[in-house]
């Protein structure tokens, strides 16, 4: 069922992207509706944060990327240059970004379950981690040099 909506999801993306160019309002929209109706929800960042306090949930990661956003006559537009074709709207940049968010985790979800499709029976399946590098304060080098000794 998934599969089915996201397949007319991207039919309907390109079909909205030739009639109105690259309109992101009218292509988001049609995205939210979609993923609404198809039992997709949006979780209340305060509402997570409370849940994992009280020990109801625990968040399994934190992934981070670039939310650009735009203000378009009325309206504020993103889109996230890390995950193609995912774009938000709002009437606030704080909906925009918020709606950004929802599309990079369903683009990210779909992309996900295409590609586990297309892996083969013998194919391994890993995970990997990224992290990024922050300078590190003078403090921060002091303490390294202390607990790791040298350099």
């Amino acid at each position: 069922m998934a599969d089915e909506i996201m397949e007319e999801l991207w039919r309907v993306k390109r079909e909205i992207a030739r009639e109105h160019g690259n309109d992101v309002r009218a292509i988001a929209a049609y995205f939210q509706r979609k993923g609404r109706e198809a039992g997709f929800r949006k979780v209340d960042p305060q509402k997570l944060k409370e849940m994992t306090e009280a020990g109801e949930v625990r968040q399994k990661r934190k992934n981070e990327f670039t939310a650009i956003m735009e203000r378009d006559g009325e309206w504020f537009v993103a889109f996230c240059p890390e995950v193609p074709g995912a774009n938000g709207q709002g009437k606030t940049c704080e909906e925009a970004r918020e709606n950004l968010a929802e599309a990079v985790a369903l683009v990210l979800e779909d992309r996900l379950a295409d590609g586990l499709r297309q892996a083969s029976a013998e194919a391994i399946r890993g995970r990997i981690v990224l992290y990024e590098a922050e300078p590190m304060d003078s403090a921060a080098k002091d303490e390294k040099k202390r607990v790791h000794g040298g350099n």
